[in-house]
């Protein structure tokens, strides 16, 4: 979809950062940011190659059940992900992206709002269907702007008549 413009300016890279780095122990001596930044070198390696920084989004994890991660994984029996730690990780994401001027979706923040976050979870750390649906409710305005200077070429596929497809909805 070049329209005389970069290609690069045409795209958008999200970057969604796990809570596997917000259960490892926090050596105070490296500021969580810090740390955040070093290991994921997309961003620079994105704004090196022409991304511009408000087409980078970087989007905090989901909350963690510690039980039903428990129940799930009696292997890793010990090693536990707590919730005051992952959300103390999404806090720096937002840093990190405030830092680095990119974009920011907050899943872990919008996720918590609701009393039954731990439904959006399959198996108490990784997305289930409803939370894969708040993930695309996060980051779906974000995309949605930087959609909004390119021309929609076909209808939304809600339009359509799916038991006579060439018929057009306009």
């Amino acid at each position: 979809m070049t329209t005389g413009r970069d290609w690069k300016s045409d795209l958008s890279d999200g970057i969604h950062l796990g809570r596997g780095g917000a259960a490892v122990f926090v050596n105070v001596l490296w500021p969580i940011v810090e740390r955040l930044v070093k290991p994921y070198p997309q961003v620079p390696t994105s704004k090196a190659e022409g991304l511009p920084n408000n087409h980078i989004i970087l989007g905090s994890p989901p909350p963690v059940d510690n039980i039903e991660w428990e129940t799930c994984c009696r292997i890793l029996k010990g090693r536990q992900f707590p919730r005051s730690d992952v959300a103390h990780y999404a806090g720096a994401v937002s840093d990190v992206a405030k830092l680095l001027g990119t974009q920011f979706g907050d899943l872990h923040g919008t996720m918590i709002q609701n009393s039954k976050w731990q439904s959006g979870l399959q198996d108490g750390l990784h997305l289930g269907p409803l939370g894969s649906a708040k993930f695309v409710q996060v980051v779906w305005p974000i995309i949605d702007d930087l959609l909004k200077p390119f021309p929609q070429w076909y209808p939304p596929w809600t339009d359509i008549d799916f038991r006579n497809p060439t018929l057009s909805p306009y």
